[in-house]
């Protein structure tokens, strides 16, 4: 008998929740591992501002409801400054949606997602 993973995302706000809906969450059903993205709630907000406090009643809130649900949280870092490095030529480049660039390139460029995303296809395990 094939085992399968349950996983509630807890997104920032309708970006994620559609990269997670759209991209992700086909990627992952391959392994048998199914996310559902459900952005956090703060009445009036529709994402961003993101703070632990915020998110803190979202995830006791899921954690209990179902004890072999697993739970991640991605948010994004859009507003950092203009001293990271890369930035300035990251604002010249022409902007890539996720889908052009597809799961397995950002594995491989990204070492923190990849190893996300493997933790996440290794749940049914």
């Amino acid at each position: 008998m094939s085992r399968t993973a349950e996983v509630v995302a807890l997104v920032e706000g309708p970006t994620e929740r559609i990269f997670v809906q759209d991209i992700l969450g086909p990627y992952l059903a391959r392994t048998e591992v199914y996310i559902t993205p459900i952005i956090l709630t703060k009445p009036g907000q529709k994402g961003g501002d993101v703070r632990f406090s915020r998110a803190r009643n979202d995830i006791e809130r899921h954690l209990k409801q179902r004890s072999e649900t697993w739970l991640t949280l991605l948010v994004d870092y859009f507003g950092i400054k203009g001293d990271w490095p890369g930035y300035e030529e990251s604002k010249r480049k022409r902007r890539h949606t996720a889908q052009e660039i597809g799961i397995d390139r950002m594995r491989e460029s990204c070492p923190l997602f990849n190893e996300w995303v493997s933790k996440l296809e290794n749940l049914n395990r």
